[in-house]
């Protein structure tokens, strides 16, 4: 088994991380035939290996460091390696388009500066993270809270053309073997955010913008042949989590080999790419 990931995509409020955690709980509780692992706990895993063959003292000062939840989290969101570098340098064939299109092509640079240069940010840490994931990981099943999908979602909102801004990304994005796509009702998912972040949240102005957003661009993600599992966030979470697993069987029973940056690339393709990121 070659190494997999599954991304979550939703609107803020769906139950993403919530869905998340369950998850990882069930597949730690029930036998299923894959181990599904969180991205960042691999990360955390690609980190020390690579500490520990610079030298023994930096592994050692890394896991301490791990140790404390709060540099945890902190390390795994801003450090990106050279090693993350060089396999990015290396897949310039199938992640150049993205790259180029967010630098270059979007035509949408209205709003908030600082809200725009943060969505670039996150996205240059996602993708990083992805490439060095997808060059040094272990054979397992990854599954992400928050990634590249997610962050089109981003780039689409707020924006005088959301579609167009989001069509154009999520057709040269690279993409997992799998998405997870949590929907519901805009008005009790708005609910949720006025209940958890308070009635002054800004969020609560793009909710139905980005169920819509959300529901669009999964026909995209079916053009290109990638599996979309649909979640009714209003289910129960635990019931939710169970299906998902099921449906998630299904599709990674039906996969073969590792993902490669493109579903819609030709199997010579991806052997090529195989061999530049090994």
């Amino acid at each position: 088994m070659m190494l997999q990931r599954v991304e979550l995509l939703g609107s803020m409020g769906a139950g993403k991380t919530t869905l998340f955690k369950n998850l990882l709980k069930l597949t730690r509780r029930r036998s299923v035939p894959f181990t599904l692992s969180s991205a960042k706990k691999e990360k955390e895993a690609v980190l020390l290996r690579e500490s520990r063959r610079r030298s023994v003292l930096h592994y050692l000062a890394l896991r301490t460091l791990f140790r404390v939840p709060s540099l945890r989290a902190a390390l795994l969101r801003e450090k990106i390696t050279a090693s993350a570098w060089r396999a990015l340098e290396s897949r310039q064939h199938d992640l150049g388009p993205v790259i180029h299109h967010l630098f270059h092509e979007r035509s949408e640079r209205d709003g908030n500066p600082t809200h725009n240069l943060r969505r670039l940010d996150w996205f240059i840490r996602d993708l990083t993270d992805v490439v060095l994931l997808e060059a040094h990981g272990e054979p397992t099943v990854l599954l992400h809270d928050e990634s590249l999908l997610q962050r089109g979602l981003g780039f689409g909102f707020g924006t005088r053309n959301g579609y167009a801004e989001a069509e154009r990304y999520f057709t040269v994005v690279p993409l997992p073997t799998a998405v997870i796509h949590l929907t519901g009702s805009p008005a009790v998912l708005a609910e949720r955010i006025r209940t958890r972040d308070g009635p002054k949240s800004r969020k609560l102005a793009h909710v139905d913008e980005v169920c819509q957003l959300s529901t669009a661009v999964c026909k995209i993600l079916r053009q290109r042949h990638l599996p979309v599992v649909q979640i009714d966030a209003l289910g129960d979470p635990l019931e939710n989590a169970r299906h998902a697993l099921e449906e998630l069987q299904k599709v990674l029973r039906r996969e073969e080999g590792p993902i490669g940056p493109s579903r819609d690339q030709t199997s010579e393709a991806r052997e090529q790419s195989g061999r530049r990121v090994g």
